[in-house]
């Protein structure tokens, strides 16, 4: 990406502050929305409780998105000096997500498999393509973090990708109903959440800078790009007998 596109992006405005902070709290609000059924299913005794490798994910992930919210408010708050010695433990979060998120899947995808779930082990594939967009924004997102206007977005993109699920389980529902579960039905009970966060985002930069950022230019290509093969390989005859060997079936 040009060094002078970057730079010469605006890294301020004033709306700014109120944006990135309605955007953690509607990531919230999808997280507690989609979950918020299954969690309550466990407390009162209708499904069995989850195995300990879920509860380390949940506690990773959801540190992730505590991190993302204290993060926006320090900066709200004028407290950038906090905001920089904080950001370090997101170097150390990304690798364990990745490994959680991946080894997370594959338990919990073959004990609902070994109860007759097959539906659910089919749908393995966007958790695990999940963690491939996560770390392709998280990354670079840190490792830019001195240029503000590319950080911060990198990082809202990257927190975007953990939400396929949240959003799945509250509209899925609703969109396998109304479009079906074809090619783009299955694109759209998995990824309109968050790609709608995203278009967002954008809609949000060119009105407050009269363009858009080129992180975005850059990351909707390969965001839809991987959402498609993801789509794909849900759709794909051979997809299932495979998913199977993952988990060891």
């Amino acid at each position: 990406m040009p060094e002078a596109a970057l730079q010469s992006f605006a890294p301020y405005h004033k709306w700014d502050r109120t944006f990135f902070l309605a955007f953690a709290a509607l990531a919230w609000i999808a997280v507690v929305k989609g979950f918020s059924p299954e969690v309550g299913g466990h407390l009162k005794g209708l499904t069995p409780y989850p195995p300990l490798i879920v509860h380390l994910h949940v506690l990773a992930f959801g540190g992730w998105l505590v991190l993302f919210t204290a993060q926006i408010w320090l900066i709200r708050s004028g407290r950038a000096d906090i905001h920089r010695k904080l950001g370090l433990a997101a170097v150390a979060l990304v690798p364990v997500m990745v490994v959680l998120g991946v080894a997370t899947t594959l338990v919990s995808r073959r004990l609902h498999f070994e109860a007759g779930e097959n539906q659910m082990l089919a749908f393995m594939i966007v958790p695990l393509t999940d963690m491939v967009l996560f770390p392709s924004f998280a990354i670079p997102g840190l490792l830019w973090r001195r240029n503000s206007p590319a950080h911060k977005r990198l990082i809202l993109l990257a927190t975007t990708m953990l939400l396929p699920a949240a959003y799945g389980r509250w509209i899925g529902p609703w969109i396998i109903v109304h479009i079906g579960d074809g090619f783009f039905g299955f694109m759209a009970q998995s990824y309109l959440g968050p790609d709608v966060l995203i278009l967002a985002a954008m809609a949000y930069d060119r009105l407050t800078r009269g363009r858009v950022h080129p992180v975005y230019l850059i990351a909707a290509p390969w965001i839809l790009a991987v959402q498609a093969i993801t789509s794909a390989i849900y759709h794909w005859s051979g997809w299932m007998p495979l998913a199977q060997r993952m988990i060891g079936h």
